[in-house]
């Protein structure tokens, strides 16, 4: 059995990622993808800078907390970088009786459709960064069949048996109404949740460079979205 060392973050408790569900958060280091608003930027772009907790420790707590927490979301980071070892590590929590939520940016789509085959998550959460042609101006990497595989990731999902949601973080100058339509026609009949970004936590060279759009704006453009 092959264990994830590399857990950069635990929140205990969270009410907020997974509805209905009492649930901790992992954070796994690393990530794949280069987004310039990313607000666990350290986590995901320089994970050695982070000191890893231990996993046993961790484990302890669930057992301690067992009757009370529901489940464990894995995020990151991207945890499906971790192509071998992703499903042992969810297969521990399984074991333990809870369930598990994953938070992924979709590209390694092999790993999720071993993850939903062999029953090891309860609940997925895929990021879409843009509308699929336009990803590299978000992502600031430019992966093989990049395209291709969004598309993939977002029909496996649509047709999983499981509790599934896509997100969708806005930037002024970057996503339009007219591209928020094309995300929303292309996850049907699943939810695109959206959310305005959060420019507090980026980078600080990011900072002159991510505009969230005012509170009217991003109103707006839910009303009409929800049209």
């Amino acid at each position: 059995m092959k264990i994830i060392e590399n857990i950069k973050g635990f929140q205990e408790l969270s009410l907020m990622e997974w509805t209905k569900v009492v649930a901790s958060i992992i954070f796994l280091g690393g990530c794949n993808f280069r987004c310039f608003y990313c607000h666990n930027h350290t986590v995901a772009f320089e994970p050695s800078t982070v000191p890893s907790l231990s996993f046993d420790e961790i484990l302890n707590y669930f057992d301690k907390k067992r009757g009370w927490i529901d489940g464990v979301v894995i995020s990151g980071g991207e945890p499906t970088i971790y192509r071998e070892e992703l499903p042992d590590f969810m297969r521990i929590f399984k074991q333990r009786g809870l369930k598990v939520k994953l938070f992924t940016n979709g590209y390694n789509v092999e790993v999720i459709e071993r993850l939903i085959r062999e029953n090891l998550i309860d609940a997925i959460s895929m990021d879409i960064k843009h509308c699929p042609e336009r990803y590299e101006e978000i992502i600031r990497v430019s992966p093989p069949q990049l395209k291709e595989r969004i598309h993939s990731a977002v029909s496996l999902i649509k047709r999983a048996p499981i509790e599934k949601e896509f997100r969708l973080t806005l930037i002024k100058g970057f996503h339009s109404l007219e591209d928020i339509s094309k995300i929303k026609n292309l996850v049907m009949p699943v939810s695109l949740i959206i959310q305005n970004v959060f420019s507090e936590l980026i980078r600080e060279e990011e900072k002159g460079f991510v505009i969230p759009f005012s509170e009217e704006e991003f109103l707006d453009i839910k009303r009409q979205c929800e049209v």
